[in-house]
């Protein structure tokens, strides 16, 4: 399904933000907008969060992939795991 694939493209997106805010949605509009169209690109974006997959954080113009809720993962350094 050609929505899963843009979905998995904007989620390894948002996998690349390492602060603790989360990737802003207009960064998100700005990479994948020109090409997908805002529409779809919202669609995709509500659809990882329906499927748990990303988060909202400080406000609703945030999101953070649900991985880093991990309490192996150590954001300070994402190659080692916490102790």
């Amino acid at each position: 399904m050609e929505q899963t694939t843009h979905a998995t493209n904007i989620l390894e997106f948002i996998k690349l933000s390492r602060v603790v805010i989360g990737m802003p949605i207009m960064c998100v509009f700005r990479k994948f907008g020109p090409t997908l169209g805002n529409e779809v690109v919202q669609r995709a974006i509500d659809w990882l969060a329906s499927e748990g997959h990303t988060y909202t954080t400080c406000d609703e113009q945030h999101v953070r992939w649900i991985g880093h809720l991990n309490a192996d993962y150590d954001e300070d350094h994402p190659s080692t795991t916490k102790k």
